[in-house]
C-alpha cells in the first residue's frame, strides 16, 4: 500500500475531526405520539378535552369496572359429559336422548339450557306432531272411504249428500263426531240410506244413550283428546256412566 493512501485513511478516521458534542450527544428517546387513527377509535371520554391525548387513567378505570361487572355474572356450569345432564321430561311421548344430549354438550349448553330445549319440544313440537298425525290419519281414512264407495267421484257425491242430510237431521255435535272417523261416516251413511231415527231428534226431546262404540268414536275426535272440549268430555263421561250404572 502506498504512503499517500495510508495518510488518506488516517485522515478519514482522525478522532480529532469529531467533536465531543457529536460523539456523546444524547439520543432522542421521546416516544412518538399516538396514531391519529387510534385516537379516532376511542370514545371522547377517553381523550383529553384540550390536548386530545389519551386519558390512560380513564381507560384503566373502565377496564376495572368491566372486570367487576363480569365477576358478578352467574357462572355457567357445563357438565363434564353429556351423561351428566339431569333432564326432566314432562311427557310420556319421548325421553332424554343420548345423541341429542351429546350435540347439546358439544355446543356448550349448560344444564338450564339443555332442559329448556326439552321443555320447548314438549310445549311446542308435540302439538304440531299431534296435528300432523291427525291430518295423516284423516287422509288415510278418506282414502279408505273412497275405496268403500267405489272411487273418488262416487265419494265426493256421497260426501256432499251426507253433509246435507247430516246437517239437516243430526245435532251439530253428533254430526261433527261422526264425520271425523271412517266408522262414523259409514254409520251415518247407513242411517241416511235406511232412514233410521238413531241419534235424531229435536231440541228438548230425550235421545237414546250412545253405545260404547259411539263413545269410543267420540274419544277419537281431536276435540276430545287434543282440545279437551268440555261439552264433549262431559258427554263421554255421562255416556259411560249410563252404560255401566245400568
Amino acid at each position: 500500500m502506498s504512503e499517500s493512501n495510508t495518510r488518506h485513511d488516517e485522515q478519514a478516521i482522525d478522532p480529532a475531526s469529531v467533536s465531543a458534542t457529536e460523539t456523546f450527544a444524547p439520543q432522542d428517546t421521546q416516544q412518538p405520539a399516538p396514531d391519529h387513527a387510534v385516537r379516532r377509535s376511542l370514545p371522547d371520554r377517553f381523550l383529553d378535552d384540550i390536548t386530545g391525548d389519551v386519558r390512560t387513567e380513564a381507560l384503566v378505570d373502565a377496564y376495572l369496572d368491566l372486570q367487576a361487572q363480569l365477576a358478578e355474572l352467574p357462572l355457567r356450569e357445563i357438565p363434564k359429559s353429556p351423561d351428566d345432564y339431569e333432564i326432566e321430561v314432562r311427557t310420556d311421548l319421548f325421553a332424554s336422548d343420548a345423541e341429542v344430549n351429546r350435540k347439546l354438550h358439544e355446543a356448550g349448553f349448560d344444564q338450564n339450557q339443555a332442559q329448556l330445549v326439552y321443555d320447548l319440544a314438549a310445549s311446542h313440537l308435540l302439538p304440531m306432531v299431534a296435528e300432523v298425525a291427525s291430518t295423516y290419519e284423516a287422509e288415510g281414512q278418506i282414502a279408505k272411504l273412497k275405496q268403500d264407495f267405489g272411487g273418488d267421484e262416487q265419494w265426493q257425491e256421497v260426501s256432499r249428500q251426507m253433509q246435507t242430510w247430516g246437517k239437516r237431521h243430526l245435532p251439530a255435535e253428533a254430526f261433527g263426531i261422526l264425520a271425523t272417523t271412517r266408522e262414523g261416516v259409514l254409520a251415518m251413511h247407513k242411517m241416511m240410506a235406511g232412514g233410521e231415527p238413531a241419534l235424531l231428534g229435536n231440541a228438548g226431546e230425550d235421545r237414546a244413550a250412545p253405545t260404547e262404540a259411539e263413545l269410543k268414536q267420540m274419544m277419537r275426535d281431536p276435540r276430545y283428546w287434543r282440545d279437551q272440549d268440555a261439552a264433549l268430555v262431559e258427554r263421554v263421561r255421562e255416556g259411560f256412566r249410563q252404560i255401566y250404572d245400568n
